[in-house]
């Protein structure tokens, strides 16, 4: 867990010293692996959503949505998302991230009963 962690925050801090710049698609890769493989070890908990949020520049909901595909009970994993702390104080990228799973749904053809509560 912790150089998942690491890799993470040294992507944030990397992110924070370019300001507007893109990631490179070395650095999306990097936040892609090490986002999903902290939450294998943890689940989605609160680091977890901290870091969807804050890295949501690198993939989008890219990640969140290979982690929903792979879980038992993705509609408890949408639950646990729209439970979570970041999804109702940051609604300009909790609104980006609901719209950018929608496309990755759609464009997938994603079962209806995880589609209709994103709709």
């Amino acid at each position: 867990m912790d150089k998942y962690v690491e890799t993470l925050d040294a992507l944030m801090k990397a992110k924070k010293e370019k300001k507007k710049k893109e990631p490179t698609i070395k650095e999306k890769e990097a936040f892609r692996s090490a986002w999903l493989g902290l939450v294998a070890d943890t689940g989605l908990t609160g680091r977890a959503e901290q870091y969807l949020y804050e890295g949501f520049a690198f993939c989008g909901a890219e990640p969140f949505y290979a982690y929903l595909i792979q879980t038992e009970d993705p509609n408890a994993t949408l639950a646990t998302l729209f439970g979570g702390k970041y999804y109702g104080i940051d609604s300009n990228v909790s609104f980006r991230l609901m719209a950018h799973l929608l496309a990755l749904m759609l464009n997938n053809n994603a079962p209806r009963n995880i589609l209709a509560p994103i709709i």
